[in-house]
């Protein structure tokens, strides 16, 4: 598909007028970055999240499996509009679950945000989540054989703290189902 589209594009453009062999490959090299972070955006088009929480915004990025490591990433952003405010992911008991399309239960690894200082502490993985900048985290779970194309269900607990004064610990809880595992 993807290639159909940069054809097209680029049948298209010559027949305006005649570009350099230069200036195609820059165009090229365009469209293929922002077709990139188009997919990146939307790799599951039937995914259903519900979230407990209206003041924070998840997206899913990408669901990938490791065919060596036998493992999932579950790779995500978040994000809110309000002030001072962390994020804090269970990671003890309540830590996250997800099961495959026959019911049996993934094992769960590790949770990270890559790139954001982040702290572990008390089964919770924490990070500060400036006004309106999303944050990237990843979750990943272990023992998982390739052939698992399709998820269910993927559910994680959190607080989202207010730093200043009231430190709410109000539980909130995010559901993702129908999710595709790309296998690399």
């Amino acid at each position: 598909m993807k290639k159909i589209f940069i054809s097209i594009l680029l049948c298209a453009s010559s027949l305006l007028k005649a570009q350099t062999t230069e200036e195609l490959q820059n165009e090229i090299e365009y469209l293929q970055e922002i077709n990139s972070t188009c997919s990146l955006l939307n790799t599951n088009a039937d995914i259903e999240i519900v979230n407990s929480n209206d003041d924070l915004d998840f997206k899913v990025i990408s669901v990938t499996g490791s065919t060596d490591a036998q493992t999932i990433t579950l790779k995500f952003l978040i994000k809110h509009e309000l002030v001072n405010k962390e994020f804090d992911l269970h990671l003890a008991s309540g830590k996250p679950i997800a099961y495959n399309i026959v019911g049996e239960g993934l094992e769960f690894k590790s949770a990270t945000f890559p790139n954001s200082p982040n702290q572990l502490h008390r089964g919770v993985i924490s990070v500060k989540v400036p006004t309106n900048v999303a944050v990237q985290g990843q979750i990943k779970f272990q023992n998982v054989l390739p052939g698992t194309t399709q998820l269910s269900y993927i559910g994680l607990n959190y607080y989202l703290l207010n730093l200043r004064g009231n430190r709410d610990r109000k539980n909130y809880r995010i559901e993702i189902r129908n999710i595709s595992v790309d296998w690399n």
